[in-house]
């Protein structure tokens, strides 16, 4: 370490006399902040690790949810298309064209109902499943502005 001032290496370890006078001057905590003393121009330095650390595990939260804001979209994205809509409704009439058919062997049947069961279920949940992904989606977009904001106003 140096120091900022006069570029000295001999710094010492010591805590800044500041005490807390109602005039907006308060005593620095010890426990955020490291401070060091210039043995050549009487200079402080003020170091802090912990905000470091707060810092990086905020840029870590925003980056995961980002992640997952990416992820949800593509869901959402997915489950709103129309062709795969149809491809649903298009499955679920095949199999009710196929169950109609005289040609099919039990276990075939038991199958297909299955299967149509499976789709139906799928098909019904399909709205609520996207309002609540559209909502989750909002939900983490609103997440990730409010930590960008502390971010930049340095409230990490």
């Amino acid at each position: 370490m140096k120091c900022t001032q006069c570029g000295n290496e001999k710094l010492v370890k010591t805590s800044i006399p500041m005490e807390n006078y109602g005039d907006g001057w308060s005593k620095i905590s010890e426990k955020d902040v490291d401070v060091y003393l210039c043995v050549n121009c009487g200079h402080y330095e003020l170091f802090s690790m912990k905000k470091v650390k707060d810092y990086e595990n905020l840029v870590s939260q925003i980056s995961e949810k980002r992640k997952l804001f990416e992820d949800l979209e593509k869901e959402l994205s997915v489950v709103n298309n129309k062709e795969n809509q149809e491809t649903l409704k298009n499955r679920i009439s095949t199999i009710k064209k196929q169950l109609n058919s005289l040609d099919i062997t039990i276990r075939q049947q038991q199958e297909l109902k299955n299967e149509l069961r499976e789709l139906e279920l799928k098909e019904q949940s399909l709205p609520s499943s996207i309002s609540f992904t559209e909502k989750r989606v909002r939900e983490i977009r609103q997440d990730i502005q409010c930590m960008e904001d502390r971010l930049q106003n340095g409230e990490f």
